[in-house]
């Protein structure tokens, strides 16, 4: 015959909650809380009770490096000291030295990439296009368009000026279309290279308030009296006192 003991209802233990007039503690303690809040009690006790021992076998006699390199401050944390310098000032001026030397090679470089793009450009083209001819006859009769054998839209144009059988060199036979699309192309390259130059003058500018930058800061390194002042842009200048040389 088999049994009903799974068919007994069995009496349900449930854990006890907070009294309604201790809710404003919070939640009631259960024991697996108090087990964790024991042990790490336990554990901090047990921390202190080893540093207690460790204080009390110290030797007063014994000396780390890091002693004079750590302090406590007025909470007790412990600080390091700041190390000095491993340069000294005469090296810390060369320092400073080699990089003007080489933020100064830079920007010359920028800047004679600078000179032949401009050149490339025809920025600041200077000049006339002079014809010498015999009589004044030839003086009368001269036509430019013949003579250069180019469009008239070309004859303001010194550099680069094309010829009509270069015009025509292509599929199209038509040099008004072969001049519009020489002259979209050229536009093209041209606002291209522009681009690229503002780049290279903006990196200049750059270089060179950085070396002056480098600079002050290599001067500020020597003995004198100097002051420091604003201008008008808002940048700061220093002003060193006279001193009379022995």
């Amino acid at each position: 015959m088999a049994k009903l003991v799974h068919n007994v209802q069995k009496k349900q233990h449930r854990e006890r909650a907070q009294p309604s007039e201790r809710r404003k503690l919070g939640l009631l303690e259960k024991k697996k809380d108090y087990k964790l809040r024991a042990k790490d009690r336990h554990a901090k006790e047990a921390y202190l009770k080893l540093l207690r021992q460790k204080a009390k076998n110290r030797n007063p006699d014994e000396y780390y490096h890091a002693m004079v390199n750590r302090t406590t401050n007025e909470d007790g944390i412990m600080l390091e000291k700041e190390e000095e310098p491993a340069l000294t000032e005469e090296e810390i001026y060369l320092v400073k030295t080699q990089n003007a030397t080489y933020v100064s090679a830079m920007r010359n470089r920028d800047l004679g990439k600078i000179r032949r793009m401009k050149q490339a450009l025809s920025y600041g083209s200077e000049g006339k296009h002079t014809v010498f001819v015999d009589n004044e006859t030839e003086l009368e009769t001269f036509d430019p368009v013949k003579f250069f054998k180019t469009d008239a839209r070309l004859l303001n144009q010194r550099e680069n000026r094309l010829k009509v059988d270069q015009l025509l060199d292509g599929d199209l036979k038509n040099y008004d279309q072969v001049f519009e699309k020489t002259k979209l192309d050229t536009d093209a390259e041209k606002l291209k290279q522009l681009k690229l130059l503002k780049s290279h003058m903006d990196r200049a500018k750059k270089l060179q308030e950085l070396h002056n930058e480098i600079v002050i800061s290599k001067e500020l390194t020597k003995e004198g009296e100097k002051e420091k002042l604003i201008g008008s842009d808002g940048k700061p200048y220093y002003k060193w006192k006279t001193q009379r040389k022995r």
